[in-house]
This record gives C-alpha cells, structure tokens and sequence, in this order.
C-alpha cells in the first residue's frame, strides 16, 4: 500500500469554495481502481491549509489518477487560490498490521 499525504495553503477567504472542489474530487478518486482512502480536509487551526491523505495499491494506480481529467479539472478550478510554493507530499510504502 502506497500512502500519500499533501499539505497546500489557499488564499485567505476561499476555503469554502475550494472545499467544494475538494470533495467533488475525493468522492471521484474513491471510484478510481486501486484506491484505498481518499480524503481532502481542512485545517482546525486556520483558514487556509488543506491536507491530503490518499492510500493506493499501486503506483500505478496513483499515476491514472494523476492523468485523470477529474485531476485536471480540480487542479484548474483550485489554481487560482492556491498560495504558491505553499504545496508539500510525502509518500511512504506501508504494510497493514
């Protein structure tokens, strides 16, 4: 299982409205083949920072979600709120216990 976690920071005042893309996006790639756990959530300290947290099966799998035109979509409507060089992503190979 590969895991995914993103942190990205939106302007001041549009968390609402990036909030809806952002769940548009995560009951979409929790159709795509090979995923886990998709879930976008905004921060409880602030009104700016959105974290990510994707499990997936394969890289592969990650790599058809990223070429998605659901990915494309969000990545356009959320463009212009994103804070930019604000976007960081771990990615870490884990075993279920």
């Amino acid at each position: 299982m590969i895991i995914i976690t993103v942190k990205y920071s939106i302007k001041s005042g549009h968390r609402d409205e990036v909030m809806e893309y952002a769940k548009e996006m995560a009951r979409y790639s929790r159709t795509e083949k090979g995923c886990l756990a998709y879930d976008q959530l905004p921060s409880a300290e602030n009104d700016q920072d959105i974290f990510v947290i994707e499990k997936w099966e394969t890289q592969e799998d990650i790599a058809a979600h990223g070429k998605s035109a659901q990915y494309a979509e969000f990545n356009a409507k959320r463009a212009p709120y994103v804070i930019e060089g604000s976007r960081s992503v771990q990615r870490y190979e884990a075993k279920e216990i």
